[in-house]
């Protein structure tokens, strides 16, 4: 079967990745895939489906772990033979949830973007949950589609304190999790259009306007929560690195979606990149999404402004989350409008009911405004700045050549060299194997000193890793890669 002519459903309710997985495993059973015949490279098959390259990776990353791929070092992944899987295969055509949790139990998840378990003090946020409930006439309906007042005027102060974020209540948009406001957001910039196109035909040609937004820029390695809401809003997606504002000539994206206070190769977004992206992008036009939630989580360097403090309220829509500060399930996030997108959202803002608990948006206003987060971010800080040693410790001990901890501005994350053969994919599959899960880059690094084996990437989100299992999760590491590094 020639996996190009496969066709994936960009309006679909199931992710691009998943709908890929499904595909090719839906080939295998059916006699469509053979067992050792070679799948395209994650380039060409990207290519072919009009995806992203991390789509792809995502696919075959997945697959290599429930043992439905094979890798093979230099020469790419082959299909398995499914006479090797333990059990009876699940049922393809209704692509499962738990289809994708197959495999190898996990011991050690450095995969995970949970949160320190007992980091927490529940006994603190009770009491403001039970606060709020003391509150009946504010709890007895919707509540403002915007957000609960209190917790606005918390949250522009808060803001301009934590992250150098300047905005006024007006513009802030609460909501329940990033996608619910993204979705608010696909709404405005479609009036948003419109009203440029009218404002386009008034003034004829002799005026330079700002062109509507249909494509959406995603810096790597992607944000598949955004990508998937704006590909059910019909818009087209790419891919957007910092390379391209070398090209004067380049024109940007009408949207880019950037998270500039986390690395994705080792280094913030330095101050010199951000004013030139906010210079092209006041020159040209565009919008600049601002997905700011680790901004906090930096211990080697202090914590960066964010991008949005750099602007003047007209280019940059920031995004703010409690979800690694506090409790992912506290489906609380925010979004800060520029003042450039306001009228817009003053005609449609009223037609999105409020997503996010009324009781929670009061909880959250006083435990914010009496300094309790401020409190427990410094703790956590003191908490994974503590793992991190514990982490880069026991590498050290554990892998005394082979493997290097590369520079990486992170509080939350560490990014591993491991010199090998072997792909990123199949040392991720080997330390599967032992129970560690983590998660392979598909790039690699020359190594100078032995080009036979290149640097392979691969990276450890350690903050919902309990200390006390930093060194035997380490220690599987060792067991599963002795061999090949």
């Amino acid at each position: 079967m020639l996996l190009t002519t496969l066709r994936l459903d960009p309006q679909g309710k199931l992710p691009m990745y998943r709908q890929l997985i499904t595909l090719i495993k839906e080939a295998m059973q059916e006699g469509n895939l053979n067992s050792g015949q070679k799948l395209p490279s994650i380039r060409s098959l990207a290519k072919a489906l009009g995806v992203s390259r991390i789509t792809v990776e995502i696919a075959y990353s997945q697959l290599l772990d429930e043992g439905f791929l094979i890798s093979k070092p230099k020469q790419g992944y082959y299909a398995a033979d499914l006479h090797d899987l333990q059990g009876p295969l699940p049922p393809f055509g209704e692509a499962k949830e738990a289809a994708l949790d197959d495999g190898p139990a996990v011991r050690y998840n450095f995969r995970s973007y949970g949160v320190e378990n007992d980091s927490f003090n529940m006994t603190v946020w009770r009491r403001y949950l039970h606060n709020a409930l003391k509150q009946p006439e504010l709890l007895t309906s919707y509540g403002p589609y915007q957000g609960e007042p209190r917790l606005l005027y918390t949250l522009a102060k808060y803001s301009d304190e934590a992250r150098d974020v300047r905005c006024s209540p007006q513009q802030i948009v609460v909501g329940a999790g990033t996608q619910s406001l993204l979705h608010i957001l696909c709404g405005i910039l479609e009036v948003y259009n419109k009203s440029l196109a009218a404002d386009k035909a008034l003034a004829g040609q002799a005026l330079a306007l700002p062109q509507p937004i249909t494509t959406i820029g995603i810096q790597a390695p992607g944000f598949f929560q955004a990508e998937q809401i704006f590909r059910d809003h019909h818009y087209q997606i790419r891919s957007f690195s910092l390379a391209e504002l070398e090209d004067e000539q380049a024109r940007l994206p009408g949207l880019i979606c950037i998270n500039p206070s986390n690395p994705y190769q080792g280094e913030a977004v330095t101050a010199a990149q951000r004013l030139n992206l906010l210079g092209r992008a006041v020159q040209q036009g565009a919008l600049l999404l601002e997905d700011d939630y680790i901004g906090e989580f930096r211990y080697l360097l202090r914590p960066l402004p964010s991008l949005q403090s750099l602007d003047r309220g007209e280019n940059v829509i920031y995004l703010g989350s409690f979800s690694r500060t506090m409790l992912p399930s506290l489906r609380i996030s925010y979004m800060v409008l520029p003042h450039s997108l306001l009228p817009a959202y003053r005609q449609v803002g009223f037609r999105y009911n409020q997503t996010a608990s009324g009781m929670e948006q009061l909880a959250l206003a006083d435990f914010i405004a009496d300094g309790h987060l401020n409190r427990h971010i410094r703790r956590l800080r003191r908490i994974y700045d503590l793992k991190s040693q514990r982490l880069r410790q026991a590498l050290a001990h554990c892998f005394p050549q082979g493997l290097t901890v590369a520079p990486y501005e992170s509080g939350l994350r560490l990014l591993l060299l491991a010199a090998s053969k072997e792909s990123a994919q199949s040392l991720a599959g080997r330390a599967l194997g032992e129970g560690v899960a983590l998660i392979p880059l598909s790039e690699t690094m020359e190594n100078k000193k032995d080009p036979g084996r290149p640097w392979q990437q691969l990276m450890l989100s350690y903050a919902a890793i309990p200390e006390k299992d930093i060194l035997p999760a380490v220690e599987a590491l060792k067991k599963a890669w002795q061999p090949v590094l």
